[in-house]
């Protein structure tokens, strides 16, 4: 891995999600699991690296030709949908730090909004091909 990025997020190469310091206490983290319960299935399919509980958000294929592989067999534009609702109500939360029992990481609200927004731009661009393909 890249030293000057061991600390962020792959999500492609030489491309990368900043994993901004959590300079809040965590002990005020909000917890996400609740708002992600439609999408536990899109994150078990991109768990391929590792497991969450040993590696936490680097356990899980992020690269967008690996997000297209491991979950072509799902709605994507259900995820989308899903993933817009998210990032809604993640944007409406107070607290800056968030925790996720599930990927077993704390995120600053902008890293993980970040890979949310990734996330809809490959599924977005994964409905577009689809439509063009048949």
């Amino acid at each position: 891995m890249n030293r000057e990025h061991e600390n962020d997020i792959s999500i492609g190469k030489d491309q990368w999600i900043i994993f901004d310091d959590l300079e809040s206490d965590r002990e005020s983290a909000v917890n996400i699991d609740p708002l992600m319960v439609g999408l536990q299935s899109m994150w078990c399919a991109l768990e391929t690296e590792c497991e969450s509980a040993c590696c936490g958000i680097d356990a899980y294929g992020l690269w967008e030709e690996d997000i297209k592989k491991n979950t072509s067999e799902f709605s994507q534009a259900e995820i989308v949908n899903k993933l817009e609702s998210l990032k809604a109500e993640l944007s409406s939360l107070e607290g800056e730090v968030l925790v996720s029992n599930k990927l077993n990481s704390y995120f600053t609200k902008n890293t993980f909004l970040q890979i949310v927004d990734h996330l809809i731009n490959v599924y977005r661009n994964t409905s577009q091909t689809s439509v063009y393909e048949t």
